[in-house]
């Protein structure tokens, strides 16, 4: 069951990332820069283990989407909430969770099921509070993370070296999130098939061998 499980995750990546592929060289002609970068990340994050992709993400997100800073939280529809699972700021906790309504631009990029982008997010309805003076930009885009019709969480994305966000920045954006939603089901899907491989379904208690 286990390695049924790893061959049909690795063709739903393989398949994916052709047509990624595609997508990109129709939308961007002979910029190679962008389909080099999400080979990149393929590379990177076609693994298994959910730690080992949140590090791959950390450590190369930023650098493929050229953003100085962002976060990725899981949603828990049960419970409504949302969960901090890996970032790259700077004195931000490593453990957070927020129930959906606070925060209204992941609510909305969540209960719309598209992406939220705000040119100035500081003048615009979502801001509450002080600025941070960490920003240097004023854009916020806030990125639902699915498959197909399941919800898996948010990507928030800020600040960049040319202080704006453009169409095409996003388009690139939201082909990558959506080869990240997929590992990220995929490895979230693999280790729930470990749990059951070794646990009673019923008490949930280890099995005796």
């Amino acid at each position: 069951m286990d390695k049924e499980l790893l061959e049909k995750s690795r063709q739903d990546e393989l398949i994916l990332v052709q047509g990624l592929l595609k997508k990109q060289n129709a939308i961007l002609g002979d910029s190679l820069l962008h389909l080099n970068n999400l080979l990149y990340l393929h590379r990177s994050i076609s693994l298994l283990e959910f730690k080992e992709i949140k590090k791959a993400i950390v450590e190369k997100l930023p650098h493929i989407l050229s953003i100085q800073y962002f976060t990725l939280f899981l949603y828990d529809k049960n419970k409504k909430q949302l969960t901090l699972s890996c970032h790259n700021h700077p004195n931000f906790p490593q453990q957070l969770t927020l129930h959906l309504d606070d925060s209204g631009i992941m609510r909305d990029a969540l209960v719309n099921g598209r992406y939220v982008l705000e040119t100035d997010f500081f003048n615009s309805k979502y801001f509450k509070g002080k600025r941070n003076p960490l920003y240097q930009n004023p854009f916020f885009v806030c990125i639902p993370l699915m498959i197909e019709n399941e919800i898996l969480g948010v990507l928030n994305l800020n600040d960049n070296a040319k202080g704006f966000f453009t169409i095409n920045d996003l388009d690139f954006v939201l082909n990558v999130t959506e080869f990240i939603s997929l590992s990220i089901s995929n490895s979230l899907l693999f280790a729930k098939a470990e749990t059951l491989s070794v646990t009673d379904g019923l008490t949930s208690l280890f099995n005796h061998q």
